[in-house]
């Protein structure tokens, strides 16, 4: 079996960590628990998914939401915090994000051809074409 990480899935919330329940260290644990196992064949994905094919993904709407610290911090179900820069947000949870993304497009894609994969950190069932909620920003 193929299994896509990046050590770039985890999400350091830095002071959130202590207010939200999301480990966003647990990819780095799951790879750390599989990663000897005979049978897995770890790859890693180059570069995070782009906005602009997450842009080509989502509704009108939420194309105009997601640069939006309220609304992430609102879809991460984190009070709204004045003094956190978006770029904050950015940099720890939304590039993490995306290069999750990338990892289920390829494990997709490698999926297709027959090969068993598995991306540590994907499947965000909670995100939709036209919202995000919890640490499903994406869909």
């Amino acid at each position: 079996m193929i299994v896509y990480y990046h050590a770039r899935y985890n999400i350091n919330l830095g002071i959130l960590g202590h207010i939200h329940p999301f480990d966003g260290k647990k990819f780095k644990k799951v790879f750390q628990s599989i990663s000897h196992l005979a049978d897995i064949n770890i790859e890693s994905i180059r570069e995070p998914i782009s906005r602009e094919v997450i842009d080509g993904f989502v509704g009108d709407l939420l194309r105009r939401l997601l640069p939006g610290k309220r609304y992430i911090l609102q879809a991460l179900e984190v009070p709204y915090i004045p003094l956190l820069p978006f770029s904050l947000i950015e940099k720890r949870i939304l590039e993490p994000r995306r290069w999750a993304v990338s990892g289920t497009v390829a494990a997709a894609k490698k999926s297709l051809g027959g090969t068993n994969t598995w991306n540590i950190s994907g499947g965000y069932h909670h995100a939709s074409r036209s919202s995000a909620e919890g640490f499903c920003i994406y869909n």
